[in-house]
This record gives C-alpha cells, structure tokens and sequence, in this order.
C-alpha cells in the first residue's frame, strides 16, 4: 500500500494476469457432456453452434464466454459453479479447496485460533436467535 491508502498496482500489473483457467474449464465441460452421453454434434446442434467451436471450448482453444458457458450448463444439467471452480454444493466438501486454499500457509495453532473463533461466533449468533 501506498501512503494514500491505494494499491501499489497498476492496470498494466494485471496485463499477463490469465484470472480464468480455459483449460480446466474445458475438461470440466467435456467430462459434464461425456457424463451425460452426450455427443460434440448433438449438443453443438442445440447450441446453434459448430461442433468444431464446441471442441475448441473443450480444448481451450477458444475462451468461453459466460452466456455461452451457461448455455451449456444449462442444456447438460449440471452447476455452472462446479464447472468454473470444480466444486458443486451439493457435495459434502465443496467447501474444501476454499477453504484450504484460506488456511494452506497458516500455522495449526492459527488454524485451531480460527475454528474457535468461528464457534465462538456461532455460539453467539445461536445464542441471539433463541
């Protein structure tokens, strides 16, 4: 931080920065059609899209936008949370690469710190509602 409070960063910083992994969002979308059995045509036809565009999303040829994304999301049936971040609410640890990526650097002693923080918190907020 600066001595005004603002970031030592500029626009230019974030110019190489790839925020969106193509490629894993690819595989993620290839293996949610493979699931559903799916063929590149036959969702493709759906799509009002070439098959041939389909393979470059699944290949990260092609960067996906967000519409197009949920389009497909959509037609397969499946969470565009779990294709974007590879965890579904649904399952019983989608929280577990958050949280780990949280706590990954943080000591055991921090780690148990924050755990009881947290149920101090909740015991709190239980406590308020009652």
């Amino acid at each position: 931080m600066s001595k005004n409070g603002k970031p030592n960063i500029s626009v230019s910083d974030f110019k190489n920065l790839e925020l969106i992994d193509y490629r894993t969002i690819g595989k993620r979308l290839r293996k949610a059609r493979d699931d559903k059995a799916i063929s590149q045509e036959t969702l493709s036809e759906y799509l009002d899209l070439s098959s041939t565009q389909l393979s470059k999303f699944e290949t990260s040829k092609a960067k996906i936008n967000l519409k197009r994304l949920f389009q497909i999301c959509f037609l397969l049936e499946c969470d565009i949370g779990s294709i974007l971040t590879g965890t579904n609410k649904h399952m019983a640890d989608y929280m577990s690469p958050e949280l780990y990526s949280l706590f990954k650097d943080e000591s055991p002693e921090d780690i148990n710190l924050i755990i009881n923080g947290v149920k101090t918190i909740r015991k709190i907020d239980n406590d308020n509602k009652k």
